[in-house]
């Protein structure tokens, strides 16, 4: 296979993973500030989700807040990191298949 081909998979695949879990690491990072706001006593716009026990109801507010495209929100940058880095690890790793002679 053209290793053009195998950085254009690779890029690929990174773009659909990361898009896929996004929504998640979004809830994360968001769930772990209001944690640290909470204990620093800092708590500036951390108020407007009030007390939050669960993940579910966090996904509630962003999504009566924001809409859909809160869960998204940054997803630019983030694939930007993802595509170079995902493209050159599938592609050194196929390249290595087929110096090592490995085969399926």
């Amino acid at each position: 296979m053209d290793p053009r081909f195998n950085l254009l998979y690779g890029g690929l695949a990174g773009i659909c993973a990361e898009t896929s879990v996004y929504p998640l690491e979004v809830l994360r990072r968001r769930l772990q500030l209001i944690q640290a706001a909470t204990r620093s006593g800092h708590f500036g716009s951390v108020r407007a989700f009030g007390n939050l026990s669960s993940m579910s109801k966090l996904l509630e507010i962003i999504l009566k807040r924001d809409g859909f495209k809160g869960l998204y929100a940054g997803v630019l940058p983030t694939i930007c990191q993802v595509l170079p880095s995902a493209a050159i690890s599938y592609y050194i790793f196929e390249l290595c298949k087929k110096r090592l002679e490995v085969y399926k």
